[in-house]
């Protein structure tokens, strides 16, 4: 892959790292009628898992589950404005336990409102981080490179 080097980080890279680890002989595509993928495609979401474990052989990283949290939050967001009511997992999302990550009700217009501070991006980002260290372990990549940058009023 181009400009990508193992290890380093330039925003959303997990469907990268399916192509990078065949790259590097360790790993062999199924054919594509086997695995449920598009021809030149990388799994996402709910296919990397299987992808990752049964195709790659690795073993999840211990915050997957709890990472996962983070594609319904990013749903729920992108798709119904946050409204949890609208939102096709708002059972789940009643229910998490993140920090920073709340469920409050808007003064003017009664919806549930999904309302997230500084605390939940830094859960996110230590998340993420820590997800695609295990990754790059497992696969033997050196560690990602991240660096993350904000500025304080």
């Amino acid at each position: 892959m181009a400009g990508f080097q193992p290890g380093e980080v330039k925003g959303p890279r997990l469907s990268r790292f399916c192509p990078e680890l065949e790259a590097g002989g360790s790993v062999v595509r199924p054919p594509v009628r086997d695995s449920g993928l598009t021809p030149g495609a990388c799994p996402e979401q709910l296919q990397i898992k299987r992808y990752l474990t049964r195709h790659a052989g690795l073993k999840l990283p211990s915050n997957w589950e709890q990472m996962q949290s983070l594609s319904g939050i990013r749903n729920c967001i992108a798709h119904a404005g946050g409204r949890v009511e609208e939102c096709d997992n708002k059972d789940k999302l009643q229910n998490l336990k993140i920090p920073g990550f709340s469920i409050n009700q808007d003064e003017f217009t009664g919806d549930n409102l999904i309302e997230l501070t500084e605390d939940f991006c830094r859960w996110a980002l230590e998340g993420v981080e820590k997800l695609l260290g295990e990754l790059c372990d497992a696969a033997g990549f050196p560690p990602p490179r991240i660096k993350i940058e904000h500025d304080r009023d």
